[in-house]
């Protein structure tokens, strides 16, 4: 009799999950080459931004099958332009979060992106900002210049001020990134967070679970400095994570 090992089991039950992402990014690349080159006759112009999100990501949701809600999403011209931050727990959170961008916006990224075909151009082409982590300096000059762009062409800005994928894990520390921004900028910084993925969505469903995206209230720079950042930033965490919290019990509770 033929018997099934672990491994084998985790990847058999790992296979409507893959088969999921092969299709996502699939899509992901065919549409985004495609669109590079409309971005080459208008390149640098933060609606190209806007238009791939409108394009590219209700597609690879309705292929994930995923439940989708954005609460208090009118914020997002309420109180334009501002500084976005976000929790970044997973390759697909640029297809969650991008269908929130309604408003002209420009992102920080790691110079990194550009070596990524049709997506690192096509970041590059819709005006985003590309910094080198590795050198503070030059650093310090992108989110300068991100400041000063914004400001000139009344455009919020995004971040996701871990700075890398948490994986699961308890959200990561902030860099001082965006919170330099706000208070260069003398706007808000506009939080917004989604449910935790590993404990209340399971791509290995054929109805995975929903995704509540909440934009939550703006926190202004007003009562900050550069000296006070780290009091700044310990704020803005600290609600983001309750929030997060709230989010997944509320969809766990949901469920019982």
């Amino acid at each position: 009799m033929y018997s099934w090992n672990f491994k084998q089991i985790v990847q058999y039950r790992d296979m409507l999950y893959a088969f999921r992402l092969f299709l996502v990014y699939t899509w992901f690349f065919i549409a985004s080459a495609f669109i590079f080159f409309l971005f080459c006759f208008r390149p640098f112009d933060l609606r190209n931004a806007i238009f791939w999100c409108r394009v590219v990501p209700p597609v690879a949701r309705k292929i994930l099958n995923l439940k989708f809600e954005i609460k208090n999403h009118d914020r997002f011209k309420e109180f334009h332009p501002c500084v976005y931050v976000a929790n970044h727990q997973h390759a697909l959170d640029l297809i969650i979060f991008a269908e929130t961008i309604i408003m002209p916006t420009t992102a920080l990224g790691k110079k990194e992106l550009k070596y990524i075909p049709f997506y690192g151009w096509l970041f590059w082409l819709s005006g985003q900002i590309m910094i080198d982590r590795s050198n503070r300096e030059k650093a310090i000059q992108a989110v300068d210049i991100a400041a000063a762009q914004a400001l000139e062409k009344n455009a919020s800005i995004w971040v996701f001020p871990e700075g890398t994928r948490s994986k699961g894990k308890e959200m990561g520390q902030f860099k001082k990134g965006a919170f330099h921004l706000s208070l260069s900028m003398k706007r808000p910084i506009l939080p917004l967070v989604c449910n935790t993925f590993h404990t209340t969505v399971n791509f290995n469903k054929w109805n995975p679970g929903k995704v509540v995206i909440q934009v939550m209230d703006p926190v202004y720079p007003d009562q900050y400095s550069l000296e006070s950042i780290d009091n700044f930033i310990s704020e803005v965490r600290n609600r983001m994570m309750n929030q997060i919290q709230k989010l997944d019990l509320d969809l766990i509770t949901a469920k019982v």
